[in-house]
């Protein structure tokens, strides 16, 4: 079977699904006893990725991030995307 692939960005791919699921569940973490929508998970993206850039953080920038598998992990990486980190 032949999947086509998407010529998308992460952010890009992540409001695409959103607009089109937007209560459907994105994030279950059982250690930490949460569950997060698209709608969720794009809202704290937006917000974190908004942080990024009020701390300076630029496009082509380099940022590490050093923490367990968590929501907040995954916050940052699409955050960090999104801006071009």
């Amino acid at each position: 079977t032949y999947i086509k692939l998407k010529n998308m960005t992460m952010s890009q791919l992540l409001e695409e699904t959103t607009l089109k699921h937007p209560t459907h569940t994105a994030i279950i973490s059982a250690h930490q006893n949460t569950k997060y929508s698209y709608e969720e998970l794009f809202h704290f993206v937006n917000i974190l990725s908004r942080c990024f850039i009020g701390l300076g953080i630029n496009m082509q920038d380099k940022i590490g991030v050093y923490a367990p598998n968590c929501n907040e992990w995954l916050f940052s990486q699409f955050a960090s995307s999104k801006i071009g980190a």
